[in-house]
């Protein structure tokens, strides 16, 4: 998102987001709060901030080849079996 707008744009919207927070940020704050008491209830020693998602590893692109005739459809004669 960054890469999408300019430093000004970027700016007021994280204002406007201080002001007017997202609605699932609040939800996720207050599972990962619950999360954190029944697990410290529990004996397990965990913070809130040990339930923030992780980023996956970016996965490198499928290796793209041509098709085969079988793969398009094409029966031997040339005609389509569609």
């Amino acid at each position: 998102m960054r890469d999408a707008l300019s430093p000004l744009q970027m700016a007021k919207w994280r204002a406007f987001r201080k002001i007017q927070p997202d609605q699932m940020d609040r939800v996720c704050d207050i599972l990962k709060k619950g999360f954190a008491a029944v697990a410290n209830s529990m004996g397990a020693k965990f913070d809130e901030d040990d339930f923030e998602p992780v980023e996956d590893k970016k996965r490198p692109p499928p290796v793209t080849r041509p098709l085969t005739a079988a793969e398009i459809g094409v029966v031997p004669n040339g005609n389509s079996n569609r």
